[in-house]
């Protein structure tokens, strides 16, 4: 039955003040392609809860989250049903999701080479660097940049030349030479960008063309380098990499906002740092060997759907985040290298839940006080 509701809920639920006390699958709900009341049924019964996407007639997008409602240890007295507007983060994510398929088929379609390596070994190269070289992408990747190079005095020159280039300017360019697997030489203009300038380790991303269409092509890869920048600065999630010790190394604006730090305070911190002043879901203290992202790089494998808090000191507040972490390797390893952490801020969440959590409390306390009276 209806215990309590908040006039919000008038979005989902058709109800009525009067509807206090009905069972609840009397009422009647916006929501399409979705049971409502057989989840919530669910909830009650599993002690699980429950979260999706959802969407109401009218077409606006919510997160459900179905939590059991506990009244003591082991014992479910019905559900607590929340809904959080989510349409600015669907249409964000509608929109990262064209980019990353318009970048994918940049990726694959640019007439100019492409690629990404980490210690002069190619990592990621797209088809247009294979047909000029006439490898296949399995015999490239994985190998070190030497075999493209007709000698190892011209490999010498160009590690020499342009990553001085990349010291002092932050890109580097060089005319060189490439051999192709049939032994033919031909003449390229390679550019390279480091992907993380404080990080050199983390690699480099690449263009390479022929002189000829020198223009064109250096036109198109400053549009897919600014491309994939735009897409890591406008993302509605936060994003920080850390490398094998815990150490942040990149952060996005997203990630900046959420923390409540410049990108100069959140560079270098660890998991372990105490400013983070770290929470569990369950309010106690979150050592940070128990961070997800150092459990990831610990064990190797993913860590989803983490709640954890943490200081704002920009609000001067704990906020609640919902973490992911993805542990990353590089070719041969066992152990990760680094490991990207992606959260959203579900402080209002947590709050709402807790707020209704407290309501519900002291309506208990209400009803009790009356039912003591009543039988005096």
């Amino acid at each position: 039955a209806v215990r309590r509701f908040t006039p919000e809920i008038r979005r989902v639920l058709k109800i009525l003040d009067s509807d206090i006390g009905r069972p609840v699958n009397h009422l009647v709900h916006t929501l399409t392609d979705v049971d409502l009341f057989a989840l919530m049924e669910e909830v009650a019964d599993t002690a699980v809860e429950r979260e999706r996407e959802v969407r109401t007639q009218d077409g606006a997008w919510l997160l459900m989250r179905i939590l059991p409602y506990r009244v003591g240890a082991g014992a479910i007295s019905g559900v607590v049903l929340t809904f959080i507007d989510i349409g600015l983060l669907k249409t964000t994510q509608v929109a990262l999701s064209e980019r990353e398929t318009q970048l994918a088929s940049l990726y694959r379609a640019a007439p100019v080479g492409i690629g990404r390596v980490v210690g002069r070994r190619f990592m990621e190269v797209n088809e247009r660097v294979c047909q000029m070289l006439g490898y296949t992408r399995e015999e490239l990747v994985g190998h070190n940049t030497r075999i493209v190079y007709p000698s190892d005095q011209e490999f010498e020159f160009v590690g020499q030349e342009k990553y001085e280039q990349i010291r002092v300017h932050g890109v580097g360019t060089v005319e060189t030479r490439w051999r192709r697997k049939d032994g033919g030489v031909f003449p390229v203009l390679l550019s390279s960008s480091p992907l993380s300038p404080a990080n050199p380790d983390e690699g480099s991303t690449f263009t390479v063309l022929d002189i000829s269409s020198r223009a064109r092509a250096v036109e198109q890869a400053q549009a897919s380098e600014a491309r994939y920048r735009q897409l890591f600065d406008t993302m509605a999630e936060g994003v920080v990499y850390q490398n094998a010790d815990g150490e942040i190394i990149s952060a996005n604006p997203a990630a900046c906002r959420i923390l409540g730090l410049s990108n100069d305070q959140i560079a270098g911190r660890t998991s372990a740092d105490p400013n983070w002043r770290a929470i569990g879901e369950d309010g106690a203290e979150l050592p940070g060997d128990q961070h997800p992202s150092m459990i990831a790089l610990r064990t190797g494998q993913p860590v989803t759907s983490a709640v954890m808090g943490i200081f704002n000191p920009q609000l001067e507040q704990t906020c609640w985040i919902r973490v992911n972490a993805i542990p990353l390797f590089e070719p041969d390893d066992n152990s990760p290298g680094q490991v990207y952490a992606t959260f959203n801020d579900i402080t209002e969440v947590i709050e709402s839940t807790r707020a209704l959590a407290r309501a519900q409390d002291e309506l208990n306390i209400i009803r009790c006080d009356r039912t003591v009276k009543s039988a005096t």
